[in-house]
């Protein structure tokens, strides 16, 4: 009888399978309408975009592709998932602080400006050849995410986050920052034109209070075991790349 085998590799290295606020270089895999919480019957969206880093290497393992089909393999890089901005699209009227006069914001010619600004980052002319065709937002950006003309482009992207706790362990809600005049919030690596926002943590990070601390594993009572929520594969939907009704992995409103 052989002995047990205990030369067996544990966990996928010490590095994180997500990334975070900070500049980075990564491209886009996924990007889609989504309502927030707080609409409550408004019409207004965030524009969410789903990340993958440069492959890490090393003993690095990333989420599953596909959790039900391992022989799918694993994502090479991190994975981030961010929103387009802190506020959601929505057509209302502002007053601007100069001259005090009212302008109306109008929330499908926004998210049109935005997509037209990523068209143009990855020298694509989908949204010229889309013109006209759709009479709803919705269907616009499906029809986006569907073309992935990002699919293949890497970006360098300034990103911002919101801090949270998540029993005991920070996490951040991240999104791009607010424009500031000179810089772009994202360009493509080979686009010569423009510098991309460099990151502050002073202005780029909200924070948050950190809770109490709870105690330790030993004096956790059984009872309390199921409560604790681990990261694994399991938390990570398959992304079909061929498909537009695929869900994101990440839930932003935990």
């Amino acid at each position: 009888m052989a002995g047990i085998k205990t030369n067996v590799k544990v966990g996928g290295g010490s590095q994180k399978k997500t990334f975070g606020p900070g500049n980075h270089v990564a491209r886009i895999l996924k990007i889609e309408l989504v309502e927030p919480a707080y609409a409550k019957g408004r019409k207004m969206y965030h524009l969410q975009m789903m990340l993958e880093s440069k492959p890490i290497g090393g003993d690095f393992e990333g989420f599953l592709i596909n959790k039900d089909d391992p022989s799918k393999g694993r994502f090479a890089g991190q994975i981030c998932t961010i929103k387009h901005s802190s506020f959601a699209f929505e057509t209302k009227e502002i007053v601007s602080k100069k001259d005090g006069k009212k302008y109306q914001i109008d929330m499908v010619d926004e998210i049109v400006k935005f997509l037209v600004i990523l068209c143009a980052e990855c020298k694509s002319n989908f949204m010229e050849e889309i013109d006209g065709k759709y009479d709803k937002i919705e269907d616009v950006v499906k029809a986006f995410n569907k073309a992935k003309p990002f699919k293949k482009v890497w970006m360098e992207f300034c990103i911002a986050g919101d801090e949270y706790y998540k029993e005991q362990y920070l996490e951040y809600r991240c999104m791009l920052p607010k424009y500031e005049k000179g810089f772009k919030l994202f360009k493509a690596v080979d686009n010569p034109n423009g510098t991309v926002l460099p990151f502050d943590e002073s202005k780029h990070i909200k924070k948050a209070e950190k809770p109490e601390e709870v105690q330790s594993f030993e004096n956790v009572a059984e009872d309390d075991v199921d409560d604790i929520d681990f990261a694994t594969d399991d938390n990570v939907e398959e992304i079909d790349f061929d498909s537009e009704e695929d869900e994101f992995p990440f839930d932003l409103e935990d």
